[in-house]
């Protein structure tokens, strides 16, 4: 989340509940996000805290923490996590999943292109993320580039599910073309994408065309098998090409221990003689000391 200048309701440097809040990053419609520590359990969150203005509003309070509460329930990896809601020295709070990764048009950002394997990654999980939502019938509102982050792992995220004050979405269909219009946008501010991706985006911004994708599902399929195609990952050895390796390595391995073998041998037998040779000296003739006759006249023979 990209901090932003703290409002005027500034809770900076102060304490809720539980919470020890560090800077103001952020802003909803019903109040200033900020980056809290949840003390109790050494967490930083973001911690949303409900303005006196709304909080002052009939029915406001009630609407917030039913709100909290619902979405409390939801646990899915695509969706920020909501941990507690109530109320601590005099003001309404939620404490949220800190995401300390960027929106989703910085995550696709890679310098003048679109890195098209997170934009493929992200129509993915947020379209298992709105078929969570459907499944479960919560009401949400059309995803919009805004309400999408990063985790730190690049994941991303669902925010502010909750329908605004317009209508929630109608239809699956909707979502899908709400996503597609988002990303379409968000590609024509950074770069041109290449074919396979600008059709897929385009298929989706025909939400209520016979080409259009059948569901969420359909979709997230669609974009997990284009990604497996364009960005596919290393081979990985496998055992049959494990084995022959293995197979190879039999003879190496056999000769140097047969070369070690006779290299100690040898050795061995070097040792041995050296220790004789110490011990009994040079061997000698068998007829070493015997006097030998030399003839008149005959050369001696050394």
């Amino acid at each position: 989340m990209a901090e932003q200048t703290p409002t005027q309701d500034d809770f900076t440097g102060k304490t809720v509940g539980a919470y020890q809040i560090q800077a103001a990053i952020g802003q909803s419609r019903w109040g200033t996000i900020y980056r809290a520590m949840q003390t109790t359990v050494h967490r930083t969150v973001a911690l949303k805290i409900l303005s006196p203005e709304i909080a002052a509003l009939p029915g406001k309070v009630e609407h917030f923490l039913e709100e909290s509460r619902a979405t409390a329930q939801l646990s899915h990896q695509n969706i920020v996590s909501i941990f507690e809601a109530g109320r601590a020295d005099g003001v309404f709070f939620r404490a949220m999943e800190y995401m300390d990764g960027p929106l989703l048009p910085e995550f696709l950002r890679e310098g003048h292109s679109v890195n098209e394997q997170h934009l493929l990654q992200a129509i993915a999980g947020i379209a298992h993320a709105l078929g969570f939502l459907w499944q479960r019938k919560v009401l949400h509102q059309p995803p919009a580039a805004r309400n999408i982050l990063i985790s730190s792992e690049g994941t991303p995220k669902l925010i502010n599910i909750e329908p605004t004050d317009a209508a929630p979405s109608q239809s699956p269909q909707e979502d899908i073309l709400a996503l597609g219009l988002a990303l379409a946008h968000i590609s024509n501010e950074i770069a041109a994408v290449s074919k396979p991706v600008a059709e897929l985006v385009e298929r989706m911004m025909v939400a209520h065309d016979r080409k259009s994708f059948d569901s969420l599902a359909d979709l997230a399929h669609a974009a997990e098998g284009l990604e497996r195609q364009l960005f596919p990952p290393p081979p990985q050895p496998t055992r049959l090409t494990v084995e022959k390796m293995q197979a190879k390595r039999k003879p190496v391995v056999i000769v140097i221990l047969v070369a070690g073998l006779l290299a100690v041998i040898a050795a061995v037998v070097v040792i041995k003689w050296r220790e004789a040779v110490k011990l009994y000296g040079p061997a000698r003739p068998s007829d070493f000391g015997t006097m030998v006759e030399v003839r008149d006249g005959a050369t001696p023979f050394y």
